[in-house]
């Protein structure tokens, strides 16, 4: 016999914890990339004393390698905006040969002109040092897709019962917890129950696995209510000044 008070069979979905679909500074670099060609072109032209408008007379200057430079960063720039892992290793190609390219420039011919040379290197290593972050680069290499989380974990270590187990944290946010897990079989997605203390509050809660990794395993808290929310952000607060 069916349930007249629940004629819907299928479990509601649970709630995820929501990720960022990429940091603003990371736009900024694809923006910036993508607009590269334009900004290269204009600077030679007025560089050379050429107009703008002459598009042969500004391609006439530049050598094979120049041309493949000076489009190059547009396929980057294409990458790094939809997050794919061909985008992460060619922008590191592409941001390494743009540094050599202008540091040779400025070396050979170190003159006030050169000067944007210079600030295109910089730019260069300010972009590999950003992106070579373990925080920005995690959704380019991962194996299984995710995005940024909206708030950095502090590390902090306590006792957790995950499934029926006690272990231990690594790190802990409001919104989700790191458990040491040595080579967890669960996958992306799979849901762990949760008990732990914190300042003598007991907190059950669900969770939802987002990463892996031979060490442990990342789970956000899922279906929190804002009461326990509040007093979870309390309880964390006190545990980081201890």
């Amino acid at each position: 016999m069916s349930d007249s008070r629940n004629p819907d069979p299928d479990p509601p979905r649970r709630e995820r914890r929501r990720r960022v679909r990429r940091p603003l500074t990371l736009t900024l670099f694809g923006i910036a990339f993508l607009l590269m060609p334009l900004i290269n072109y204009v600077a030679i032209a007025l560089r050379a004393g050429i107009p703008v408008s002459d598009v042969a007379g500004v391609f006439a200057r530049l050598n094979l390698f120049e041309i493949v430079l000076l489009f190059g960063s547009v396929p980057v720039a294409i990458g790094l905006l939809l997050v794919k892992k061909w985008g992460w290793w060619t922008f590191l190609a592409y941001a390494c040969a743009l540094i050599v390219y202008n540091a040779t420039v400025f070396a050979l011919q170190p003159f006030a002109g050169n000067l944007g040379a210079v600030l295109l290197a910089l730019f260069g290593m300010l972009a590999v040092a950003y992106i070579m972050r373990n925080d920005i680069s995690a959704p380019y290499i991962k194996m299984y897709p995710r995005g940024w989380r909206l708030q950095k974990r502090k590390p902090l270590v306590f006792e957790i019962v995950a499934d029926d187990i006690m272990r231990r944290t690594k790190d802990a946010h409001e919104r989700g917890v790191y458990i040491e897990w040595p080579e967890c079989s669960l996958e992306p997605g799979a849901e762990v129950t949760l008990a732990f203390r914190l300042n003598d509050n007991r907190y059950d809660l669900t969770g939802g696995v987002v990463r892996t990794d031979p060490e442990g395993v990342g789970v956000a808290f899922r279906d929190i209510d804002l009461n326990t929310l509040f007093s979870l952000r309390h309880d964390l607060r006190e545990q980081t000044r201890i």
